[in-house]
C-alpha cells in the first residue's frame, strides 16, 4: 500500500472517528481546537466512489456494554462518507490498557490504535521502534487540522514529533460545582476567594442549608480520587506537577504553596467538612451525596455539575446545581489545566504501509 497515496483518506478518516466517538459510547468535550477534518479538496471525492472501499481497523474504547455494529447509521455514513470498509475492535475501558500492552508486543497492530497518552513507556517505546508513522508534515494539508492547538500538540508529542491526531477536551476544564439553592437558602453569594468557598463548606455543615430541621448535612464529597486535591492545591499557587525554580525543577510536593494547601484540606476533615471515609470512598458514587441531599460541593471537571443535576432533578425538581472555574489565593486566581485532549489515534505502519 502506498502511504502517500492513501494519508489523505486515512488522515480524513481518522479525524471523522475523532469527531464522532460516540460510536464508542464515549463523547469529550471541546475548547475550539479544530482536530477533526476532511481533505482540503473535494477533487479527490469522485474518483474515490469509483474505487474499492478502503479497508480500515481500529481498535479504542468502549465504555458501554451496548457498543455499535455495522448496522449503526452513524458508522455506516462514515464509510459512505471516506469510501472506506471500518473494521472496530472495542475493548472495555477496565482492560483496556492490557488489550493495548498484548497488542502492541504482538507487532499485529490495527490500521489507527486508540492510547490515552502516546508517551506511556510502551507507546513511546513502540514509536521509538518505529510502528508507528509520523503526521507532523501531513497537518498543514488540511484546513482544520493545521489549525490544532500548538499547547495540545505539543502535550501529545514525543521527542518534538507528531504521531497522534488527539481528541480534543478543554484546557480549562476543572471547576467548583456547588448547590446553588443551598447557598440561596442561606443568604450567601457565589464564594471567590480560599476563605469564602471555606465558608461555604463551614455553612453547608452547620446551618441547615435544606431546612429540613435536621443536621444532616456536610460540606464536599471527596472520593479516594486524588483529583479534588490537585485541583485545590492550584488555588494556594501550588505548581501544576512542577514547578521551575533557578534553572531546576522542584516537584509541586516540596513547595510550601502544596503544605497550606494541605494543612486547609486537613482543616476540611478535622471539622468534618468533607466525607470522613474520603480515602476508600468509590468514585463512582461521586455524584450521589449531593443528589441525595448529603453534600453540598465535589471538586472535579466541570461537567459533573451536568451530571449531578440530571440526576438530582428526578428526586429533588426544587434543587439546582451552578458551577465556579476556581476561587482566589494568596498569590492570586489559578486553576489546573489539562493536557487538552482526551488520547489519540495512531497510525500503524504494519497495517498502513509505504511503498516498498
Amino acid at each position: 500500500m502506498n502511504w502517500e497515496k492513501k494519508k489523505k483518506p486515512l488522515l480524513a478518516t481518522t479525524s471523522i472517528i475523532v469527531a464522532v466517538t460516540v460510536i464508542a459510547g464515549c463523547s469529550s468535550g471541546t475548547d475550539g481546537s479544530k482536530a477533526t477534518d476532511t481533505p482540503k479538496t473535494t477533487s479527490g471525492a469522485t474518483t474515490a466512489a469509483k474505487e474499492k472501499p478502503f479497508p480500515i481497523s481500529i481498535m479504542l474504547k468502549s465504555y458501554y456494554n451496548d457498543t455499535a455494529t455495522p448496522e449503526s447509521k452513524v458508522w455506516k455514513k462514515v464509510e459512505e462518507h471516506t469510501n472506506t470498509k471500518l473494521d472496530f475492535q472495542f475493548v472495555p475501558d477496565a482492560s483496556y490498557n492490557d488489550k493495548l500492552n498484548i497488542t502492541l508486543a504482538s507487532g499485529s497492530i490495527p490500521s489507527l490504535l486508540f492510547v490515552n497518552n502516546a508517551k506511556l513507556p510502551a507507546v513511546a517505546n513502540a514509536i521509538k521502534g518505529g510502528a508507528f508513522w509520523e503526521i507532523g508534515p501531513y497537518l498543514k494539508d488540511y484546513p482544520n487540522l493545521k489549525q490544532a492547538n500548538p499547547t495540545v500538540l505539543n502535550n501529545t508529542s514525543v521527542n518534538g514529533k507528531f504521531y497522534g491526531l488527539y481528541v480534543s477536551r478543554p484546557i480549562g476544564r476543572m471547576g467548583i460545582s456547588y448547590r446553588k439553592d443551598w447557598l440561596d437558602n442561606l443568604g450567601m453569594k457565589e464564594p471567590k476567594t480560599i476563605d469564602e468557598f471555606y465558608a461555604m463548606l463551614k455553612a453547608f455543615a452547620t446551618n441547615d442549608p435544606d431546612k429540613n430541621g435536621k443536621n444532616d448535612t456536610y460540606g464536599m464529597v471527596v472520593t479516594r480520587y486524588t483529583g479534588p486535591f490537585d485541583i485545590m492545591q492550584t488555588w494556594f499557587g501550588a505548581p501544576n506537577k512542577w514547578a521551575e525554580k533557578d534553572g531546576k525543577l522542584i516537584p509541586a510536593h516540596l513547595t510550601p504553596e502544596y503544605m497550606e494547601a494541605l494543612k486547609f484540606f486537613k482543616k476540611l476533615y478535622n471539622e468534618k467538612l468533607i466525607n470522613q471515609d474520603f480515602a476508600v470512598y468509590d468514585s463512582a458514587k461521586w455524584n450521589d451525596p449531593i443528589i441525595n441531599g448529603q453534600a453540598g460541593v465535589a471538586v472535579d471537571v466541570t461537567e459533573r455539575s451536568y451530571q449531578i443535576e440530571e440526576k438530582m432533578k428526578q428526586v429533588n425538581p426544587k434543587g439546582s446545581i451552578d458551577i465556579i472555574g476556581a476561587v482566589s489565593g494568596p498569590t492570586g486566581l489559578h486553576n489546573q489545566p489539562t493536557a487538552g485532549h482526551n488520547g489519540m489515534f495512531l497510525i500503524s505502519k504494519s497495517s498502513v504501509k509505504n511503498r516498498s
